[in-house]
């Protein structure tokens, strides 16, 4: 008797495969359009898949926006958090320092703009957003949560109910 076996792969694989496949297809679809003009069917289409896979992976289009950004919020957040940290460490060393971490530190986001220059365009274009506003409005706090605003040689005194920072008089 001859067995037949067939390869299967893991249901955790194709999940995978698939929330892959729906990112890439919703970051082109929300470059194109914007996160209110982008169609989920049309994501749904070009990741050849349904929507209710769409909704199996996704709560929404804001979950799926969310996880289209992620790559460069995330990246971002992490730098932003270990810049404030050599920053404090920093703080009672020379400027000399201090400086050159403000330069590491701006390095370090022009190249995540380069490297994820598309994502980036998105979250510009997208302003409106709430994970975007949410995305800068994390950004100031945490520079409050750093004990103050401060950015490179300018001092601020104040900061705004927005996480903003007020230069000083």
């Amino acid at each position: 008797m001859k067995v037949i076996s067939f390869m299967t792969r893991k249901s955790d694989t194709i999940t995978e495969e698939t929330k892959a496949r729906l990112v890439h297809s919703a970051e082109s679809e929300f470059a194109l359009h914007g996160f209110k003009g982008a169609s989920l069917r049309q994501i749904c289409k070009e990741a050849e898949v349904t929507t209710g896979a769409l909704y199996f992976l996704f709560k929404d289009k804001d979950d799926l926006f969310r996880s289209v950004i992620s790559p460069v919020t995330e990246a971002v957040r992490d730098l932003v958090n270990q810049h404030y940290m050599e920053e404090s460490m920093l703080s009672q060393l020379n400027a000399s320092e201090s400086e050159d971490e403000d330069f590491r530190a701006a390095e370090a986001i022009v190249g995540i703009y380069f490297k994820r220059r598309r994502i980036c365009n998105i979250i510009f274009q997208n302003r409106d957003h709430e994970a975007v506003r949410d995305f800068f409005v994390l950004r100031g706090l945490l520079v409050k949560r750093a004990g103050g605003c401060q950015s490179g040689a300018s001092r601020y005194k104040n900061m705004s109910e927005t996480g903003e920072c007020k230069r000083g008089k």
